[in-house]
């Protein structure tokens, strides 16, 4: 099958002020691009530039480039006003000189719908150019502190308008489809997975060693929609019953966490704080643990739970979103959000019965499905398709 130039427009990507604002639509470039030419482009405010002014970071390897803009914001109401009507501009001329230089894409890929669908619409109106939408927000899930119902009329109006437009929705899971369909509008749906590079996460013989501790890793940015104040509660119940039992708690922020963990009344060393680390080292810690657990309020699809599966590890996590569409009794365990007694029992009962989870099955499973190799081929069948309906 031919390559062709797909134009990607990122209303998240990871960039010199975030690198992981969106590292999982990165993941996704890098699938596409082993079959067709990747053009991703993002905008983003940078306070550390004067308003008004730009700077251009351009990154090109095999199949895939990476274009940022970033552009300086004001901090008073008009400067936030001017902001946005320079970012639509500035947007613009970055996509004009791409087709300049490229001609018109196949199809265009948008992902997270606002604000850079408002691109996927001129472009369409202007050129033809049909696109879809991956979506990746959790703003759709019932609980969602963020939820969509009480964001502003004109962010819900350009997702509506988006998703009327769109050929073609590809959620990263069924659920995320079915919260759509019911919040915004019906359209039609294919769930595509997020990607995981199982060059990295992935099952070895001698990950699968003895520990002198059952030892659980979370990782995440322990935000309130990951519950890891909850999750320590119930850990250390969990210790007091069982204190072959430790905890890892990667991805922290800050020092609060720390704290409150402090006052559990549990041993130094029982419980472990790190902060962000890179892709790879999230990998080789993931390898040297027994199991991951999350107790998440609300999710999509999380990419930690594909990234440990590919590594052989079982998952408890909650029933939320996505999640149950990703485990089973093969692979973990499924507890209801914020049930703290729940989540004490199934630390437990893991730990109890892990000789019944095959690490080598589970990972040979989930690297089937997340691969890039996989993910890419599939979006490239699908890009196809696009064109035909249009």
């Amino acid at each position: 099958m031919a390559r062709k130039k797909i134009l990607w427009l990122c209303s998240w990507y990871p960039n010199r002020a975030d690198p992981f604002d969106g590292d999982f639509i990165q993941r996704h470039a890098r699938a596409a691009s082993l079959y067709n030419d990747i053009h991703v482009i993002r905008l983003v405010a940078d306070a550390s530039l004067r308003p008004g002014k730009t700077a251009f970071q351009k990154q090109e390897s095999k199949g895939l480039t990476e274009q940022v803009v970033y552009l300086g914001k004001g901090k008073s109401l008009a400067g936030r006003f001017l902001f946005y009507q320079r970012w639509n501009r500035i947007f613009k001329d970055v996509i004009k000189a791409y087709l300049a230089d490229q001609g018109v894409p196949f199809v265009v890929h948008v992902h997270v719908p606002y604000p850079a669908g408002r691109l996927a619409l001129w472009l369409k109106q202007k050129y033809g150019v049909p696109f879809v939408v991956t979506e990746h927000w959790t703003i759709y899930q019932p609980g969602s502190e963020i939820a969509y119902s009480s964001q502003p009329a004109r962010m819900r109006s350009l997702i509506t308008r988006v998703m009327r437009e769109t050929v073609l929705f590809l959620p990263v899971s069924r659920d995320l489809a079915e919260q759509v369909n019911r919040l915004v509008l019906p359209v039609s749906a294919k769930p595509i997975p997020n990607v995981v590079d199982t060059n990295h996460f992935c099952f070895q013989v001698t990950d699968h060693v003895k520990r002198t501790k059952f030892r659980y890793i979370h990782v995440s940015g322990m935000n309130a929609q990951k519950n890891p104040e909850g999750l320590l509660r119930a850990f250390a119940a969990a210790w007091q019953e069982d204190p072959e039992l430790e905890l890892w708690m990667l991805g922290n922020r800050d020092q609060r966490l720390a704290e409150f963990a402090s006052g559990l009344d549990l041993p130094a060393g029982v419980i472990l704080f790190d902060g962000e680390v890179s892709y790879r080292d999230v990998a080789k810690r993931m390898r040297e643990c027994d199991a991951l657990v999350l107790f998440s309020q609300v999710e999509n699809a999380p990419c930690v739970i594909s990234e440990a599966l590919c590594c052989g590890l079982p998952v408890i996590a909650t029933r939320t979103g996505g999640i149950p569409e990703m485990l089973n009794d093969s692979n973990g365990v499924l507890i209801e959000p914020g049930d703290e007694t729940a989540m004490k029992t199934a630390l437990l009962d893991l730990k109890k019965t892990y000789n019944r989870y095959n690490r080598a099955v589970i990972a040979a499973h989930a690297s089937s499905i997340y691969n890039y190799e996989a993910v890419g081929k599939e979006l490239s069948v699908l890009y196809n398709q696009v064109v035909l309906k249009g």
